[in-house]
């Protein structure tokens, strides 16, 4: 009861009533410019994943490609390169995580949704070997041009059968429609230790391309069916799982 209670006291202080007001106006204009057109129909269905989810993978990935929203690398090119150069706030970011990883042992390392190959290459030059894969074609032609000593493919992660010492997935687990299925498949991946990072949720700017997103209480909830040594590390943009593979006597 009282672990209830202080919780919902925690949770209850990111609002306000300047903020409330001022999401309720967002909604309400965005609802007032929408067409009753095919365009306004995949734009509900890419805001509201959850109502295609149960008509299948094809229509939701449709609905995101003709909002472009999975055409980012071919419209932005390798822009994690530059958001580490100019944003400071993703710069911080990335280095958390290069300097998470660099306390220990080198070895080898998965890089899941590598993107663009910016977070690969930079644990590479810290003297991991790093493996990157990703979905998206343009990101991985992009990220083997701006990087070639590292290995980067095309492929699922349903697909890895190898294991490797580290595992990192940045900003991947928001967009995945079943993430226990994906937290179930990474635990038998890595050796060692494992860094899932993911928005903070924002109850004021909902991101249209993200299946979901996780306060920190969810984020810990998730991770407790999978995991029984972890940490959660929470800033004001991001969440950081710092996951310890358990070794099991025999």
């Amino acid at each position: 009861r009282d672990s209830l209670r202080e919780n919902a006291f925690r949770h209850i202080k990111q609002f306000n009533w300047d903020k409330s007001a001022q999401r309720l106006e967002e909604i309400l204009k965005g609802e007032l410019k929408k067409k009753r057109s095919l365009k306004s129909k995949i734009h509900i269905g890419v805001r509201n994943p959850r109502k295609v989810l149960h008509k299948g993978k094809l229509l939701l990935k449709k609905a995101f490609r003709k909002d472009r929203g999975f055409d980012k690398y071919i419209v932005r090119g390798a822009y994690h390169w530059e958001l580490y150069k100019n944003y400071p706030i993703y710069k911080k970011h990335v280095d958390y995580i290069i300097e998470t990883f660099e306390k220990h042992e080198r070895g080898t390392l998965l890089d899941v949704g590598c993107g663009d190959g910016l977070i690969a290459c930079l644990l590479a030059k810290k003297g991991f070997k790093v493996k990157g894969i990703d979905l998206e074609k343009e990101g991985i032609r992009l990220a083997k041009k701006k990087c070639p000593s590292v290995v980067f493919e095309v492929r699922d992660i349903f697909d890895v059968e190898e294991q490797f010492d580290y595992l990192l997935a940045s900003e991947v687990i928001e967009h995945l429609p079943d993430d226990d299925a994906f937290l179930e498949k990474i635990k038998g991946i890595f050796r060692k230790k494992a860094i899932i990072t993911t928005p903070n949720r924002n109850y004021y700017r909902e991101d249209p391309y993200h299946y979901r997103e996780y306060t920190v209480f969810e984020f810990e909830d998730l991770l407790k069916k999978h995991f029984n040594k972890f940490k959660v590390y929470k800033t004001d943009y991001n969440l950081y799982a710092l996951i310890e593979k358990e070794v099991v006597n025999p």
